[in-house]
């Protein structure tokens, strides 16, 4: 998408109005001499999230005024969606940067510097891939671990109770 042509949007942050910026293809918003956050709509960021994806190292000079900072307990709202909340996650399975996303429109608000970070992660797609899935093998191993361990618990609860009910019952014959 052409700048000309990108819808103007505020920065959800220090709510001045946003620059749109041509990185390679994409056009992404950024404020700039602001909180130096920068907005990617849907698909945007995975443009640019590696090392290897040159483009993005536009990105690392966004300026930012030292006297602006976000307050990490204010959510913010999406620039693009009336009304919606963007939700707070990590990006990869790393858990090392936190993001913020739109359910509605898939867009990415990412604070000053938080690219630079998601960039240094993974070398490439490939050891992000396998990092989310020994995360999930992980993940799946402790679910199932505490998943049999209340089924053992729930057995030996029961196996009790029909004890006393057989004791009990045994009384009444």
């Amino acid at each position: 998408m052409h700048p000309d042509f990108h819808p103007a949007i505020d920065c959800p942050v220090c709510v001045q109005p946003m620059t749109p910026l041509a990185v390679g293809r994409i056009v992404v918003d950024v404020c700039h001499d602001g909180c130096g956050g920068v907005w990617f709509d849907h698909f945007e960021l995975q443009k640019l999230d590696e090392q290897h994806e040159t483009e993005g190292d536009l990105l690392a000079h966004v300026g930012k005024h030292p006297d602006i900072a976000r307050d990490p307990v204010v959510r913010l709202n999406c620039p693009r969606c009336a009304d919606v909340v963007l939700r707070q996650h990590f990006f990869c399975a790393n858990r090392k940067v936190e993001v913020d996303s739109c359910p509605a429109c898939g867009g990415y608000w990412l604070d000053h510097g938080e690219l630079g970070r998601i960039r240094a992660e993974f070398d490439t797609a490939a050891a992000r891939a396998l990092a989310t899935e020994e995360f999930v093998r992980d993940l799946d191993n402790l679910h199932v671990k505490e998943a049999c361990s209340r089924a053992l618990d729930k057995a030996a609860q029961s196996r009790s109770l029909s004890a006393m009910f057989r004791l009990v019952g045994s009384r009444y014959v």
